[in-house]
């Protein structure tokens, strides 16, 4: 009897993203997807003002304000990948709402992959065209909810195939969340769970204006840094907590006992109940 013959092809993948160091929640997600692919190209949307160096994995950088940059890099991939995979949110794109995603995609010669992390339930007009030329430009689009594919649909006339594949999370052992409360001095204390880098319009201050009625809060988590550049000078991870989540509230008092994203993962073991308040004001993103 013969045998049958396997053949393995290794799909050459460019991912094109903000990438770490550069805290975001869609760089961190990047990352993670990356880890897990071979044959890899990963190219890093940089803000030169912020510019942190990268690590090896990182072949190609974009200026996010430089369309030159988008073009050359559009054309590199042409050469070395098979497919490339674009993670979309409007502010890491340059351009008028990050319209220079356009530019690129249609200069490249290869198969390309848009995952959208926000769809915006009231677009503006330049925004509803920005997204709709992309999905229209792209050869495949993947969503994070049922919602999101149902609005592009139903709000943004998208006629074409949507995949919706739900948003990862670490894979992390699980623990007894009593062996985990000593560390963060909470023994005997209920926590409540959510995710995302804190920063403001993502629903946080709705809870945390309503803890103080019934317990004290504290907030576990990193913070986002354009919610430090532009709610505190100092910079602080505390004073950008209050800023991220303060609503002039007199009863308002939180204090940061984790400000790094690993710290963070191992301190959600403590959690005894998790709540997504985003998914009240916004369904249809993942506000990473």
């Amino acid at each position: 009897m013969a045998h049958l013959r396997e053949d393995h092809i290794i799909v050459r993948t460019a991912f094109v993203s903000t990438y770490p160091p550069r805290r975001c929640g869609i760089a961190t997600f990047t990352h993670d997807l990356t880890a897990a692919s071979s044959g890899r190209e990963v190219v890093a949307l940089v803000n030169p003002e912020r510019g942190s160096p990268y690590p090896i994995e990182v072949h190609h950088r974009i200026r996010q304000d430089e369309r030159s940059d988008y073009l050359r890099t559009a054309r590199d991939l042409t050469r070395c990948v098979d497919v490339v995979s674009i993670q979309h949110e409007y502010g890491i794109w340059g351009g008028e709402d990050g319209d220079f995603v356009l530019d690129f995609v249609r200069e490249l010669q290869v198969p390309a992959v848009a995952t959208l992390h926000t769809v915006l339930r009231s677009p503006t007009d330049h925004q509803r065209a920005v997204l709709k030329d992309l999905i229209g430009l792209v050869d495949a689009t993947v969503v994070m909810s049922d919602s999101a594919a149902d609005l592009l649909r139903s709000a943004y006339g998208v006629r074409s195939r949507v995949d919706v594949i739900p948003h990862g999370v670490p894979d992390v052992p699980l623990m007894d969340p009593a062996t985990i409360k000593p560390a963060l001095g909470m023994e005997e204390r209920d926590i409540i769970l959510t995710f995302g880098l804190l920063g403001p319009g993502k629903g946080y201050e709705l809870a945390i204006d309503a803890l103080p009625g019934v317990c004290e809060s504290a907030v576990i988590g990193s913070v986002s840094p354009s919610t430090c550049r532009t709610t505190a000078s100092s910079g602080s991870p505390n004073s950008c907590a209050r800023g991220a989540a303060e609503k002039n509230s007199p009863a308002y008092s939180a204090r940061l006992i984790a400000s790094d994203v690993q710290n963070a993962v191992e301190a959600s073991a403590a959690a005894s109940v998790f709540f997504w308040m985003s998914a009240l004001l916004n369904p249809l993103s993942t506000n990473t």
